[in-house]
């Protein structure tokens, strides 16, 4: 292996650390995930909560839910 190819696997492993998996779920919880998540759809919390509620807390879903990008 050459000195050329070490800085590409790294950054090809943490690109994939950072990645979001399509279906992961909000964990209910961990106050940590729901603030995450209802910031990044700028809701609220008790929003969060009642959407979780209702269909559930796979991210995919309540993306669509609240009509914002994943």
């Amino acid at each position: 292996m050459s000195d050329r190819d070490v800085p590409s696997q790294r950054s090809g492993a943490s690109q994939a650390a950072t990645s979001l998996p399509a279906s992961r779920a909000v964990n209910v919880y961990a106050d940590d995930d729901l603030r995450y998540w209802a910031t990044r759809w700028d809701i609220s919390l008790e929003e969060l909560r009642r959407a979780i509620a209702k269909v559930g807390p796979q991210t995919e879903t309540l993306a669509r839910y609240f009509s914002k990008p994943l």
